[in-house]
């Protein structure tokens, strides 16, 4: 009897953490400014300048457990400085879809993983281009990320992060400053 006593706690302390609350369904709104700093896998390719980064994005808290938030991003980025890649300027555009758990309480911790679909494009003619590689189009990549943040309770959230990619040409690093509702 002790046993399924002990047993029965478990479960009840176990479905508290499983069990979703009444508030889930939450519509998020945010910018971002950051940094990307982009690393080709070619010796000759040659950044000087990262590009300078907005991003808009709109998400959705569909599960709202106790101890984590589950939902969904959809974001959309775009450089607003050019980086000087092998003495060209290039821009940077993409679009991501991603799922986010982020842990409860004012301090939190966010875990992302989606996919982004991305373009470089050059600015004018490309100076140094390197044969069989080309640095300009489009692509698509997964991409995985981590950051950290204040809510004031009042729904307004501030937040640090950081996501990298890698596709078959190389990976980027993305650092971000956040600001959401």
């Amino acid at each position: 009897m002790k046993e399924n006593t002990l047993m029965i706690k478990l479960l009840l302390i176990l479905a508290a953490f499983i069990t979703p609350t009444a508030s889930a369904g939450e519509l998020l709104v945010g910018a971002k400014a950051g940094i990307m700093d982009p690393e080709f896998d070619h010796s000759a390719i040659i950044i000087d300048d990262p590009f300078a980064t907005a991003t808009l994005g709109i998400g959705y808290e569909f599960l709202d457990l106790v101890a984590v938030d589950i939902g969904a991003e959809l974001e959309f980025t775009t450089s607003l400085s050019d980086a000087d890649i092998n003495r060209t300027d290039y821009s940077y555009e993409s679009t991501g879809l991603i799922l986010s758990l982020r842990t409860a309480g004012p301090i939190y911790v966010v875990g992302r993983a989606g996919r982004l679909e991305y373009e470089f494009t050059a600015s004018g003619t490309i100076l140094a281009p390197i044969s069989g590689y080309p640095i300009q189009g489009e692509d698509d990549a997964d991409v995985i990320g981590i950051g950290i943040g204040f809510s004031t309770g009042v729904r307004w959230e501030i937040q640090l992060d950081s996501h990298s990619f890698k596709d078959r040409d190389g990976s980027a690093q993305h650092l971000n400053f956040a600001l959401s509702f």
